[in-house]
């Protein structure tokens, strides 16, 4: 079985609310490690459309026959061809299938609820169907409180689970009301209330349309606005005659970049769960009026971000709507409220954190983890060579930590230092409040000195740091314990941005130009100072709980550059949660010249070809990008002086990284100052070229490994308490003395 394959399934005809939410359900599902496939049936216009949107966002996609039977044979093959750890299935006709499917296979299944609408004779007898069942599904996930509520009392308690719909609230735009009546073709004075949703009976459309009627004569400059297609429109369309200031808008693809010029959203359902236009709305600051249906009064809050009314009650949602129209402050105040509540109850992290825990499951880590005390004894691992003028500084700000001294050690590994590294760690050790060990890591390697220091180390967790770094916070190792006990995450991923106190401006120039989206990586999150989430560790693992080394093994000594990506995504396939987070991140250094810096991304680009060698599966077009860059230009320069075409080609394309370079510069150089101008495109050159001939140099010119050499395990001896004199353990300082002299 494929522990992270998740098959998310539904019927679809438009990329609407739900089908958004699923969308964000397998980019955030990537963190915890999940490969996702979205299915949907296609044919007679169906499925298309979110088939589309999910490959656009690099989702992969199973289409499936519109026909009953054809469809549940496609789903029994697709997984017996390919294992999942789970189907998530939304909707009654996915959640049929998919429980039909997921029994032959002994898949489990995920029945994410989306309410019923129970709109004809046909769609209730499948929603009777889905009822029963949903029995049979081993989850059923429900989009609020209320209705998992509902479900318990139904019958399936200790099976509910609540995932919410999300949404990012939206910064104001000050050419929203512009950008919609253009749109609309409506005078630019214009006042708008809209209402959005399938016209189907449960949406109560129709009660809208009777309250625009109502109060068309008193608020004359007011266009009320209907987004929306469905099997009403006929219907909705003979009731709108006489209502002079109705527009049937259709359904618009480019509802969300529109919702910010509303003035105020109407939402009449009389059958909802947690409808995504109201916190579509919310999150644009747009006042709302809505029913008080399924989890509606819930996503108010309790001190109600919506001005709610009863469902199917024209009169009250006409006068609702008449005291907002008539109070502009008040509505005003409704709409900041709603965007507020958005972003403390509905956010995209909440989202993200409810859809992991549901994941996890079914694809747990492959070993039980042991609670960690209230302060972990954490051994911090120092891997360096030559570090005589950064060292001492970085063991100062280590044991200035608000931590007891009597629950962290320091082990350095030194790859034989030609200069006084090793001095100042023993002078320092012997004054030092903490223990302070010195080891010897004689292959020298980075990856080498991490196994050293993890393998003599005595701690739960283990994290490593450079002997050249920064720590900017007192706080660091109560952070790294609060965080691995709140979170259960095994890893911890550190930013490390390169702003430190004392860069030259050539430096300043590098660590912004690093941190720009072509400067590193895109999934990448070692730049990232904004946000706290679980997160694929890949790119910035650096904290450790002392069970992942056992299960995952040592890092891969035949690296000797990306050994730390290459454990990680060792760490990420065997499930282990990892969250990052700017409370751990520590400060580094950039290269003080462009010929440190080319050598360094050399270094790197030869170890992402290591990388890619070792674990295929991991190889992304954005890695790519820079050795076919660089394979690009050399094929061109070596057939120009034979091809006016290639040189024709050469030229344009140095003109249009030139220029695309030099906007990003030019930007830089506004926010942070003009020396970026002349600085940053020469620091590109490096990033992409250094990058791509590192490449290109392994794969022509590298050693390659022997075919299934094995990694090193874990296997450290049973730790030794330390004495009053730990911080220098005689075996090894007083050995290595000896052979020093």
């Amino acid at each position: 079985m494929n522990r992270r394959g998740v098959l998310h399934v539904r019927a679809s005809r438009f990329v609407g609310g739900p089908e958004r939410q699923i969308l964000r359900y397998a980019k955030l599902a990537e963190d915890a490690g999940a490969e996702s496939t979205l299915a949907s049936f296609v044919g007679d216009g169906e499925g298309e459309a979110l088939l589309g949107a999910a490959q656009k966002e690099g989702i992969a996609t199973l289409a499936l026959p519109a026909g009953t039977a054809a469809a549940l044979r496609a789903l029994v093959r697709f997984l017996r061809e390919k294992p999942q750890a789970l189907i998530c299935t939304h909707g009654y006709k996915a959640d049929i299938l998919g429980i039909m499917a997921g029994r032959w296979t002994g898949t489990p299944v995920a029945s994410f609820l989306r309410g019923w609408t129970a709109e004809d004779a046909k769609v209730r007898a499948y929603e009777a169907m889905n009822r029963a069942l949903l029995r049979f599904s081993n989850r059923v996930v429900c989009l609020s409180e209320k209705q998992r509520a509902e479900m318990d009392a139904a019958g399936h308690a200790g099976r509910t689970r609540v995932v919410i719909n999300a949404i990012e609230a939206l910064p104001e735009k000050a050419d929203a009301r512009a950008v919609l009546r253009q749109a609309l073709g409506l005078p630019a004075t214009a006042r708008v209330v809209a209402c959005a949703g399938r016209l189907s009976p449960e949406k109560g459309t129709s009660y809208f349309v009777q309250a625009a009627k109502a109060l068309q004569q008193q608020f004359p400059e007011t266009y009320f606005v209907v987004f929306g297609d469905g099997a009403m429109r006929e219907a909705l369309d003979k009731e709108a005659v006489g209502i002079e200031r109705l527009v049937m808008a259709g359904h618009r693809s480019d509802f969300r970049e529109l919702i910010g010029g509303v003035d105020l959203l109407v939402n009449p359902s009389l059958k909802e769960e947690m409808p995504n236009v109201v916190l579509e709305a919310m999150a644009a600051g747009v006042p709302v009026v809505a029913t008080k249906v399924g989890g509606v009064v819930e996503i108010a809050g309790p001190k109600p971000a919506l001005e709610l009314v009863a469902p199917g009650d024209a009169h009250a949602l006409t006068g609702a709507m008449r005291t907002l129209l008539s109070d502009s402050n008040s509505a005003r105040s409704l709409g900041e409220a709603g965007r507020q509540r958005v972003r403390e109850a509905y956010s995209p992290a909440k989202q993200q954190e409810q859809l992991i825990d549901l994941l996890y499951e079914f694809m747990p880590p492959v070993q039980e983890l042991t609670p960690l005390p209230e302060r972990p004894f954490i051994s911090v691992v120092m891997p360096v060579r030559n570090e005589e003028k950064h060292i001492g500084a970085v063991l100062e700000q280590l044991a200035a930590q608000d931590y007891p001294s009597d629950r962290f050690e320091v082990l350095v590994a030194d790859g034989n230092s030609t200069d006084g590294t090793r001095r100042v760690v023993e002078e320092f050790a012997t004054s030092a409040r903490m223990p302070v060990r010195w080891l010897l890591n004689p292959k020298q390697l980075s990856s080498a000195g991490r196994n050293v220091g993890a393998l003599a180390s005595r701690g739960e967790v283990i994290a490593f740091i450079d002997g050249h770094c920064q720590i900017p916070t007192r706080a660091l190792l109560a952070n790294i314990a609060a965080l691995m006990r709140e979170t259960g995450a095994a890893c911890l991923c550190r930013p490390q941005p390169l702003q430190v106190e004392g860069n030259t401006r050539f430096q300043d120039a590098l660590a912004r130009t690093r941190a720009t989206v072509i400067g590193h990586g895109r999934d990448s999150t070692i730049f990232d100072m904004e946000q706290e989430r679980f997160v694929n560790p890949t790119s910035s693992g650096a904290v450790y709980r002392a069970e992942v080394f056992e299960t995952v093994g040592m890092y891969d000594e035949s690296f000797d550059a990306c050994e730390d990506v290459e454990f990680n995504h060792r760490v990420w396939r065997a499930g282990f949660k990892s969250y990052s987070s700017p409370k751990v991140a520590v400060l580094y250094s950039p290269r003080k010249s462009l010929t440190a810096l080319w050598k360094q991304l050399v270094r790197y680009g030869r170890g992402r070809y290591r990388f890619m060698r070792k674990h295929p599966d991991a190889v992304s077009a954005a890695q790519l990008v820079p050795a076919a860059f660089v394979l690009w230009l050399a094929g061109l320069a070596l057939s120009a002086p034979f091809s006016a075409a290639a040189g024709w080609a050469l030229a344009g394309t140095i003109l249009i990284y030139g220029g695309v370079t030099l906007a990003f510069a030019i930007r830089l150089s506004f926010r942070y100052g003009w020396h970026h101008l002349l600085i940053s495109p020469a620091v590109y050159v490096c990033i992409h070229g250094g990058l791509g001939t590192g490449f290109w140099q392994e794969a022509l010119l590298g050693r390659k490994p022997e075919p299934g050499a094995p990694v090193q395990t874990f296997d450290r001896p049973a730790p030794q308490p330390l004495d009053e004199h730990a911080q220098r353990p005689p075996a090894e300082l007083t050995s290595a003395t000896a052979n020093k002299r």
